[in-house]
């Protein structure tokens, strides 16, 4: 574990458990007067996510990484999930610090990781299609709490498993289509978080 060894990880990325809360608002013109409606989503459960990753860092300390990760997580809620719904995307970039410790001549490293950084979400045709709300791409942030091993196979390659948690935090604005309040400015700020595995292979650069 040199100070300034520097590696790329590959790996996959599943989220479990975890719920969903938002809030949706519009605003409706009646005559002169804009009118403002909104409606609470509360703790609708989510469906197993999936996806993956690829980080680098670089060893700025014996105990201590800096680097960047980026990731791709495929997300759907359960209520949509059983009415046959398209599943949503996320694309994260975040700064990736890990705290790590490994003792003298051991071949592992154990690590605490805090990634966060900026989201991009794009949901799914079906929120057209069926939800008739067409959503623009939306921004929002992610962190996560990571637990961690790597374990080095030989001088260049290893393996890697993460466990922990991880929140998205997001906002999304669209018009509703195909109905008599076609057109109606729609907005959406949602949240969701999950327990996080992510698993892989690293490489030393």
């Amino acid at each position: 574990m040199a100070q300034d060894d520097a590696s790329l990880w590959v790996g996959v990325s599943g989220g479990f458990a975890g719920e969903f809360n938002g809030e949706w608002d519009s605003q409706v013109r009646i005559g002169d007067i804009m009118v403002n409606a909104g409606d609470a989503i509360k703790d609708v459960d989510m469906e197993t996510s999936w996806g993956g990753m690829l980080h680098y860092d670089v060893g700025v300390h014996p105990n201590i990484a800096i680097g960047g990760r980026l990731g791709y997580t495929s997300f759907l809620d359960r209520d949509r999930a059983d009415e046959g719904w398209g599943r949503n995307s996320v694309v994260d970039l975040n700064f990736a610090p890990r705290f790590r410790f490994s003792p003298a001549g051991a071949a592992y490293e154990l690590y605490l990781g805090v990634p966060l950084g900026l989201s991009v979400v794009i949901f799914d045709e079906d929120w057209r299609r069926k939800g008739n709300v067409d959503f623009d791409p939306g921004l929002g942030f992610n962190v996560s709490g990571l637990a961690g091993v790597k374990l080095e196979l030989d001088e260049r390659f290893g393996l890697f498993a993460e466990l922990g948690w991880t929140l998205h935090s997001f906002r999304l604005e669209g018009q509703t289509s195909g109905t008599v309040f076609n057109g109606v400015d729609v907005g959406l700020d949602g949240d969701f978080n999950q327990f996080a595995v992510n698993l892989g292979g690293t490489f030393q650069l």
